[in-house]
């Protein structure tokens, strides 16, 4: 059992699908190099139902994540499979106002026992504000944050929104270069 968890690293995204029959699949992924920080925060709501002078009922609605992703540059290839950008013909990167569709988005952190590998289903992303500053006396890198909501798949009945794989589950050496969605037993 691990005591504490550390890092960032090795980022993928992978283009989501839905076809026939709601089928969800995830493409290839597409490496999303330079992570400096990750934060998930869970977007859920507490409902409290008082009766007999106390809290009766309690309930928690779990509507997905808010992710802020800090990475050290956005690549060319993330911003036209994910932003919305377009290659012009004279191969300059053009914004436009395009929508970068969904997907699925993978990476790994550590714990002090093991790597693990975390997978975000049904993703969409923000385009990144941009911040340039004068260099000074020393280098200091600027960085950009990109924003993700999380919305989650449906398996099933259950709306699977993230999915943590520890080192020997099965799908483990294949998290960076195949994602699927959970299969779960007939009682879940």
């Amino acid at each position: 059992m691990s005591k504490v968890q550390f890092g960032i690293s090795n980022v993928y995204l992978f283009t989501r699908t839905v076809g026939a029959n709601n089928a969800v699949t995830y493409s290839s992924p597409v490496h999303l190099p330079g992570s400096v920080s990750l934060t998930l925060e869970p977007q859920a709501e507490d409902n409290i139902f008082y009766a007999d002078n106390i809290k009766y009922w309690v309930s928690n609605t779990m509507q997905g994540y808010e992710v802020e992703l800090e990475v050290a540059s956005i690549p060319d290839a993330i911003k036209t499979a994910f932003l919305g950008y377009a290659t012009a013909t004279n191969d300059n990167l053009v914004e436009t106002n395009a929508t970068g569709g969904t997907f699925g988005m993978v990476f790994q952190f550590e714990t002090d026992t093991e790597s693990r590998r975390c997978q975000l289903f049904n993703c969409t992303m923000s385009r990144p504000d941009e911040e340039h500053n004068t260099q000074e006396e020393s280098t200091d890198p600027d960085t950009q944050s990109l924003t993700i909501s999380v919305a989650g798949d449906t398996v099933g009945t259950v709306v699977c929104f993230k999915s943590e794989i520890h080192k020997d589950d099965a799908n483990y050496a294949t998290a960076f270069t195949a994602m699927a969605l959970p299969v779960f037993s007939s009682g879940s």
